[in-house]
């Protein structure tokens, strides 16, 4: 929820004294009878709707007056930029939905009471989201960042597999077949240079990648291997983005044309064969309105929110005086 407190703002605004026709906010029907209604009656107890706020003010004070004020500045700053008009609508066709949705069996009063608390909520809701995406203006970093996470670093998304053999793994190997004792790194490091060798001498000779893939130390390969279903997709890099398994493996990708399989590659855990499935190159220019958009149609951040609350209250002059 994007204003904590606006089930409170509604809660206390309730049975408030009937606003001026542009008030920003869905009235409750308690607020335009006239005379006064009274709330509850009991045995030598009479609540009515001032005495009501009046109970209210000495609870919380003047703490919402700020959201109060944001909720009308709001109203206003969207209907001046001349966004989301249809909000008002909008908001309160989700309100009714969403009574009849969880409503259930609740009084007719409770349900009214929760009628405008939603379509007040939904109604901040839709003007924040109009307001801040019709502002946002991405800088060029942030652009080239988005371009980067939506189609690859550089606008390169590739699509690679690899055959993998660890360092671990060739411990392990080694310890099985010598016995107790415990294998040096170098031995460790040979051996698994060895066996990713035999690897790549069988790719040169025409054996499939695929058809490798089993003898691979990579978990997830071996996992997605024994799964009919999903078998296809393994020794796949899910999401590469020239990040996973360091530099020497993104220079290596880089160098890839399509079909093609890398030398050895090392990287922190092991030893690797790369084989390049796929690269869609994308040009920056190309996209760079539909970045801007994607930027603007991004979540509402708690930040954003805060910034608009200040500027507005800042932009009408707003004074609290008592």
């Amino acid at each position: 929820m994007i204003v904590p407190r606006l089930l409170l703002v509604s809660f206390f605004l309730l049975f408030a004294a009937p606003p001026p026709a542009d008030t920003g906010y869905q009235k409750h029907p308690l607020s335009s009878r006239d005379p006064e209604p009274l709330l509850v009656r009991g045995q030598g107890l009479e609540i009515s709707r001032s005495e009501y706020q009046d109970y209210l003010l000495a609870r919380f004070g003047r703490s919402f007056t700020e959201d109060m004020v944001f909720d009308l500045c709001l109203a206003r700053a969207v209907k001046a930029a001349k966004l989301a008009p249809g909000a008002l609508d909008q908001s309160m066709e989700e309100a009714r939905d969403t009574l009849k949705r969880y409503g259930g069996d609740l009084p007719a009063w409770n349900q009214e009471d929760r009628r405008v608390q939603i379509c007040n909520q939904e109604l901040t809701r839709l003007r924040l989201e109009a307001l801040i995406r019709a502002e946002r203006k991405p800088s060029p970093k942030q652009l080239r960042e988005l371009f980067d996470e939506v189609y690859g670093v550089d606008g390169q998304k590739v699509k690679v597999r690899h055959i993998f053999v660890s360092w671990n793994e060739s411990e392990r190997r080694l310890r099985e077949a010598g016995g107790e004792r415990r294998p040096n790194r170098q031995e460790i490091r040979e051996h698994a240079l060895q066996r990713i060798r035999q690897f790549k001498t069988q790719l040169q000779q025409g054996k499939s990648f695929y058809a490798l893939l089993k003898k691979s130390d990579d978990l997830r390969t071996k996992t997605l291997l024994q799964n009919p279903l999903r078998r296809q997709l393994a020794g796949l890099i899910e999401g590469y983005n020239y990040q996973r398994f360091g530099r020497a493996f993104a220079k290596a990708v880089r160098a890839l044309k399509k079909g093609e399989f890398s030398d050895v590659v090392p990287s922190t855990h092991g030893l690797h064969l790369i084989l390049l499935v796929d690269r869609k190159v994308t040009r920056f220019e190309d996209v760079r309105e539909q970045l801007i958009q994607r930027f603007a149609d991004g979540p509402i951040l708690i930040s954003e929110v805060e910034a608009l609350r200040n500027r507005l209250l800042q932009d009408y002059k707003v004074e609290f005086l008592r």
